[in-house]
């Protein structure tokens, strides 16, 4: 009977370490997701600092989502025109800070996309002039 127990406690330990696995995964996803959204979120914002202190205007981000790997960063601002490249450095900070998030260091060249181990992010930016 002493093996007996001992085999059905290794039974239930095996579906407890099962289990538990599949939300390890799940979570790690879910962090990932999380990781990479404050990642653009923050080189937006350190982008659109500099742009309001050298043209005198204000921006506001007013969403940042995420939907099948693209990253949607929307700005608002007020008190004068952007710049007409705006989007685009807001863009490439957001994808440096990204790819810091998820490889350590920042890269030495403009990138288009992130690959992470399961996903490969893109940042689109859009803004709305008030």
């Amino acid at each position: 009977m002493k093996g007996q127990g001992s085999i059905e406690a290794l039974l239930i330990l095996a579906a407890v370490l099962t289990v538990t696995s599949g939300f390890l995964y799940q979570g790690i996803e879910s962090s990932n997701s999380i990781n990479a959204l404050s990642a653009a979120k923050n080189g937006a914002e350190n982008v659109t600092s500099r742009i309001e202190i050298e043209n005198e205007v204000t921006i506001r981000i007013t969403s940042v989502s995420e939907q099948n790997e693209n990253i949607t960063i929307t700005l608002d601002n007020w008190g004068g025109k952007l710049p007409t490249d705006t989007k685009k450095k807001a863009k490439q900070g957001a994808l440096k800070f990204l790819y810091q998030a998820f490889n350590g260091n920042f890269p030495n060249k403009e990138i288009n996309k992130v690959n992470t181990a399961h996903h490969t992010y893109r940042v689109i930016v859009e803004y709305k002039e008030g």
